[in-house]
């Protein structure tokens, strides 16, 4: 009984990770070998990674890179927000 608790403690600690754009398997792991109590605290301060949901934005087209500063903006922004340059148009995705 309490191995089957453990295990559900561990798919829930490795689904929170995957929610928070971090490695299923590395917190699953995490938590089968030392404890689920243990990679809830890791997860409960690490925050999302926001390169890896940069990445997923961009290559899904939801946002786009300003061409002069490199700054993110909407897809249908009109202006850079940090440079003031004019971006092109674009279709929507």
């Amino acid at each position: 009984m309490y191995i089957f608790i453990w295990l559900v403690l561990a798919l829930l600690a490795g689904y929170w990770a995957r929610a928070k754009q971090r490695s299923f398997l590395r917190y699953f792991l995490i938590s089968l070998l030392l404890t689920p109590v243990v990679a809830f605290g890791i997860l409960f301060f690490a925050r999302p990674d926001k390169v890896k949901i940069a990445a997923d934005l961009l290559s899904s087209g939801q946002i786009r890179k300003c061409g002069r500063c490199g700054t993110l903006a909407k897809w249908d922004a009109l202006k850079c927000t940090s440079c003031g340059d004019y971006l092109t148009p674009m279709t929507p995705p």
